[in-house]
């Protein structure tokens, strides 16, 4: 093998190690919960989001999480769910809170957080799961914050603190 053949096969080597390299730090990233992903949905501010590991929950924190399985169905035959079957959306309840749908509003500590309405803008009845308690220890109520439709716990009720994959921090508004 000639030098320049040589020199030309170790500028490959390096380069095939390099993107090993890469792609096994994505990877790793990845299971930490960081990434970038896309709003697309009116619900939350459209654009791109940073996502971190989630230390702490607190009102208002924007999350990246899983719906409830009924909630995942009833998106993904709207078409309303992106493919990764992730959601973005905005704490606005607590463990300890209470939280109570009645009379088309939801309710957050004695406080109407969001109305609920019974048709989508297809006018198709919007599936719902009512509920009136105080939030256990695991538990958290989101919202979407752009959109009065937002299909959220208004409808699907709360959410598992196993389901939120990760807190959203915008890259862009």
């Amino acid at each position: 093998m000639s030098h320049k053949q040589l020199k030309t096969l170790k500028k490959i080597v390096n380069t095939l190690l390099l993107l090993t390299i890469l792609a096994l730090s994505v990877q790793w990233l990845k299971t930490q919960a960081y990434g970038l992903s896309y709003q697309v949905s009116s619900s939350m501010p459209k654009g791109w989001y940073l996502q971190t590991p989630v230390q702490r929950l607190t009102y208002g924190t924007w999350v990246f999480l899983k719906p409830p399985t009924f909630a995942k169905n009833y998106l993904q035959r709207h078409h309303w769910l992106p493919n990764s079957g992730i959601m973005l959306k905005s704490i606005q309840a607590l463990p300890g809170d209470w939280v109570c749908v009645k009379n088309h509003q939801l309710w957050i500590n004695q406080q109407v957080a969001a109305l609920t309405l019974t048709l989508d803008r297809h006018q198709q009845t919007i599936e719902q799961r009512p509920f009136c308690r105080l939030l256990t220890a695991d538990e958290y109520l989101v919202l979407g914050l752009k959109d009065a439709r937002s299909y959220d716990s208004r409808y699907f009720g709360p959410i598992n603190r196993k389901q939120i994959l990760a807190k959203a921090a915008p890259l862009s508004l």
